[in-house]
């Protein structure tokens, strides 16, 4: 169930990652600059519902967003790569491409923010 919810909450991170994605790449940017744009903004959005929705945590806060960030990071890195091996050496499409990355990342990212991020802190 939770991961349900992690999916279903995740993906309005994804729209808005997406959507940045597509109205920056659209601007002439290159898909590396819009693919970060994009992710920020769905990090961030990300952030705030899987905090008070998916895992139900309010405590530690900073330390929280932190290992957030830390796991988005490396959820960044996962897409920057696969973007650039399906589109620069498989040639596939690059708003196709993103779509392709997003599912993954999601997976990635769910399980490392719920042993790491949203485990319970012991006091």
């Amino acid at each position: 169930m939770q991961f349900l919810l992690y999916l279903i909450l995740g993906s309005i991170g994804m729209l808005s990652d997406y959507a940045i994605f597509f109205i920056i790449i659209e601007s002439g940017l290159s898909y590396q600059i819009s693919n970060f744009f994009g992710y920020l903004s769905g990090t961030i959005v990300s952030f705030s519902l899987h905090r008070n929705i998916t895992f139900r945590v309010q405590d530690a806060t900073l330390v929280r967003l932190f290992l957030f960030f830390s796991i988005a990071g490396l959820g960044y890195l996962t897409s920057a790569i696969l973007l650039w091996v399906l589109i620069e050496l498989n040639h596939i499409d690059e708003k196709l491409s993103k779509l392709i990355t997003l599912p993954i990342v999601a997976i990635l990212q769910y399980l490392l923010n719920r042993s790491v991020t949203f485990r319970k802190i012991e006091k």
